[in-house]
């Protein structure tokens, strides 16, 4: 019996293999992320056309760096009915449903307990605030951990995860920012935050005391025009390695697309970090960009988005809210289209205007693409956050956030009206914490 391995497949993916089965989680084989704001620092090997001989895919959520639909349907669709997704128990089933209409099985994962998917291996899924999933996988006497996106940020956070999964060999986890830091004269704060994440990667060792952690799903680069200059201190796969090995008790495992590491085997970093340094060089030679959006169409988009807003959420509710506490709900929001030089004023009582000569600054920039995105999808702002294609001071940012919070909920499953703004109110009256289920 041959110990099993990890194929390197890019980014947050993975393929498990041993004797018994094989898994692959978040397959992002190709194309860009976030509204053509993330692309892939180095090509991926793996082809749709090699699923098949995989048994599983797991998709921890729904971020398009994760859940892939462009992916999946390229799959063989007669390779597709052989493989089973694994995915967290949701309430609204958008995931498992659209799998499902692609011919894959599903197999939704309880986040409250262990399942045994059968007599092959074991895993524990667990949620950690609205929608990241980790797992945990339990084969041939090793127990390897992907906490991918969640934020484990504190020892408390760790311990929260430790307690569920107890014994860890390998733990796989996130070396990068990955959103929106600051304008482009605030490197102090990407800085900081490419500081920061390395320190997470302390926190997680020291409560789960894995033999080996690999870093992983930051392997991107911020890749259109108008986002670029995020990339000034983006996941150095050097220095993450060089921390771990400083740092830690865990030995930093690095891998390149195409490199298989047997499990515990020993695993010379240098070759895969060259690699991943020479394609990072490469990036600026790879910009986006996107062509603007007529004025009418932002209109129309605009009134859309109104109307699905209102169909689903208490809007009078949060006008009133507003009111009462400005600032706290639904705001009206100035944004500086850049390609159209004009300047665009939202609110749900007039919809979009769009003015030549505005003498008020705005709250925030972007192109007429950045805008129209957030009209038309509920997910559009916090897209927009993640790739970073804007510019605000930290009340604007603010502001934006309020103004498009409530299509946010729905895209998670919920809705802005009493029963919410109650529900909120208790648990931080309670001092409820968020749970680790």
């Amino acid at each position: 019996m041959s110990a099993p391995s990890i194929l390197w497949v890019n980014h947050a993916s993975y393929l498990l293999a041993t004797d018994r089965f094989s898994l692959i989680t978040d397959p992002w084989l190709f194309g860009p992320a976030f509204n053509n704001g993330w692309d892939l620092v180095s090509p991926t090997r793996l082809t749709p056309e090699d699923f098949g001989g995989i048994d599983y895919i797991w998709i921890s959520h729904e971020h398009p760096d994760h859940f892939v639909p462009a992916v999946l349907k390229a799959i063989p669709e007669d390779v597709r009915a052989r493989i089973t997704i694994l995915f967290q128990e949701t309430s609204d089933k958008k995931v498992p449903k659209f799998c499902r209409g692609l011919g894959f099985r599903i197999r939704e994962l309880p986040i409250t307990g262990s399942l045994f998917v059968d007599d092959k291996f074991g895993v524990l899924c667990g949620r950690m605030d609205d929608y990241d999933s980790w797992l945990l996988i339990e084969t041939d006497g090793l127990r390897i951990l992907n906490v991918n996106d969640c934020v484990i940020n504190s020892v408390a956070r760790a311990r929260a995860i430790h307690k569920r999964t107890g014994r860890v060999d390998v733990l796989l986890s996130q070396f990068g920012y990955a959103q929106w830091v600051g304008n482009p004269d605030e490197k102090k704060a990407r800085e900081r935050a490419s500081l920061e994440k390395l320190q997470r990667l302390r926190y997680q060792v020291d409560v789960l005391h894995p033999k080996y952690l690999i870093p992983f799903a930051s392997y991107v680069y911020f890749s259109h025009e108008e986002n670029a200059y995020l990339n000034d201190y983006l996941g150095n796969i050097r220095q993450a390695s060089d921390f771990i090995s400083r740092a830690t008790t865990a030995t930093p495992i690095v891998l390149y697309p195409g490199d298989r590491w047997t499990i515990g085997a020993p695993w010379d970093n240098a070759k895969a970090i060259e690699s991943y340094e020479r394609d990072y060089r490469q990036t600026e030679k790879k910009l986006r960009t996107s062509a603007s959006v007529p004025e009418e169409k932002l209109v129309e988009l605009a009134e859309r988005y109104v109307r699905r807003v209102r169909e689903h959420n208490d809007v009078h509710l949060a006008l009133l809210l507003e009111r009462l506490m400005p600032g706290t709900f639904v705001r009206r929001v100035r944004i500086r289209l850049w390609d159209l030089q004009k300047t665009a004023i939202f609110d749900f009582q007039h919809g979009l205007r769009l003015l030549e000569n505005d003498e008020i600054p705005p709250d925030a920039e972007m192109s007429s693409d950045s805008l129209a995105y957030v009209f038309r999808f509920d997910w559009g702002m916090g897209t927009l956050e993640v790739n970073g294609r804007f510019r605000a001071s930290s009340e604007g940012k603010r502001r934006l956030l309020a103004t498009f919070r409530m299509a946010g909920l729905n895209n998670f499953g919920d809705r802005f009206d009493m029963r919410h703004v109650l529900g909120r109110a208790i648990s931080k009256t309670l001092r409820v914490p968020k749970k680790f289920a």
